[in-house]
């Protein structure tokens, strides 16, 4: 097995075991670099949904998202029983920050893509709590986010506000820069979609402090963007990197079989059921 970097973060792993076959020590080796480089593509092997299961598993506890006992859903605009459906762009955000403990691990497997490229773009949001300015920093971390979800809403992609979220939305308050409990690092969650509020701030100063988080968080040289192909799987610390996607092809069909984990000791079944809806990545 070999890890090579990506750039400007994330690794891709080549040649890596069957899952269900990798050793103690190479477990370890994958999990490590999870947690330091946030994000790890598995590029040149088609794994099945039992594979994507077990891969996960290696990193956490694999979670019944939707109470169905399957253990995976689909991304898709074509299958009948695909979730996020919507072509629209996808604005930057981490999933399920809406509830008390965030998810910690996504995973997505490329089964069918458009011919017209629709790439996922990841933010590095460790390496912006660490490279924005003193005071900017300073800032975020004095102020909490009213994070809001979109119970049956999943089709808007767009940002969610208090005064149009449902009564019924799930939605729960985080530090904007969270210690993130897989890498124990300090990352932006400040999002484009579900952060609705910064509590106690004015409506002018929050947009002026959502713009300059944005211009270290969406930066250029923070954004690892995939061009996805056939096959691939991208594994991804949820609260560390933030994703969003560009336009999809309405002609063009796109399919990612999505399987997902936490590193908590947890009930995870009641604490989804507050907040289970349906994701788009």
């Amino acid at each position: 097995m070999l890890i090579k970097p990506l750039n400007p973060f994330g690794v891709e792993v080549v040649d890596l075991p069957a899952p269900r076959d990798v050793t103690t020590s190479v477990g370890e080796t994958l999990r490590d670099a999870l947690r330091r480089h946030h994000l790890l593509l598995f590029r040149g092997r088609q794994f099945t949904t039992d594979e994507q299961i077990d891969l996960v598993g290696l990193f956490g506890t694999v979670i019944d998202e939707f109470g169905d006992r399957k253990r995976h859903s689909f991304i898709s605009n074509s299958r009948e029983d695909g979730l996020g459906k919507s072509a629209r762009p996808l604005p930057a955000h981490s999933d399920y920050l809406y509830i008390e403990n965030p998810l910690s691990i996504i995973s997505l497997a490329a089964l069918e893509l458009p011919s017209t490229p629709a790439p996922t773009i990841y933010f590095n949001g460790v390496a912006a709590a660490q490279t924005m300015p003193p005071e900017l920093r300073e800032e975020l971390s004095s102020h909490t986010g009213i994070f809001v979800g979109g119970v049956g809403g999943y089709e808007n992609v767009g940002r969610y506000g208090l005064t149009t979220a449902s009564p019924e939305a799930p939605r729960c308050s985080h530090q904007l820069l969270f210690r993130d409990p897989l890498s124990s690092e300090v990352s932006v969650i400040l999002d484009q979609r579900f952060c609705a509020k910064i509590d106690g701030v004015a409506e002018a100063k929050e947009e002026k402090l959502r713009e300059a988080t944005a211009s270290v968080m969406y930066a250029p040289d923070n954004c690892y963007e995939h061009r996805w192909e056939i096959g691939d799987c991208v594994l991804w610390n949820n609260v560390a990197v933030q994703h969003g996607r560009s336009t999809i092809p309405h002609d063009d069909g796109r399919t990612l079989r999505r399987v997902i984990a936490t590193v908590l000791d947890m009930d995870w079944d009641a604490e989804l059921s507050v907040g289970r809806t349906r994701p788009t990545s």
